[in-house]
């Protein structure tokens, strides 16, 4: 009976989950936006989503006026834009309060942004960590 119980606790817990694809969607996480609040995902279920990464001190820092463009463009849609702000490619600032001062006073941005989070490593965020498992892509920049 004990090695029966054993068997049901490696199987069910251990073995059985890595067999069964994930059922979880982007919508079951949440990131922290610039201002420290949880932004919950499942908020935006059903609705368009655009998750990028972004850099304030990258050669493509100005993708924030092409992305605040597209955000006045689709305002009047179910569009939600949020730009993550990462320092894991060393090309963000360290703090909240530095990408607020290029995102909003460079670019004007409406848009939700995160505070800076890990997208790559072990300390990346879940997002990116489910990512990496369900669809085997990794940020490569």
């Amino acid at each position: 009976m004990k090695l029966l119980k054993i068997f049901f606790f490696l199987f069910f817990f251990i073995l059985y989950p890595s067999l069964v694809k994930s059922k979880m969607t982007i919508y079951d996480f949440s990131i922290t936006d610039i201002d420290g609040k949880e932004v919950i995902l499942e908020k935006f279920k059903g609705k368009p989503l655009l998750l990028v990464n972004t850099a304030s001190r990258c050669g493509f820092t100005p993708q924030y006026n092409d992305l605040q463009n597209l955000f006045i463009e689709y305002s009047e849609t179910d569009l939600t834009i949020i730009a993550i702000t990462s320092n894991s490619f060393n090309q963000e600032y360290a703090t909240p309060d530095e990408i607020k001062k290029i995102c909003l006073v460079n670019y004007n941005i409406g848009f939700i942004t995160s505070s800076p989070t890990e997208i790559k490593g072990i300390e990346a965020h879940p997002i990116y960590s489910w990512i990496a498992k369900e669809y085997e892509k990794v940020p490569k920049w």
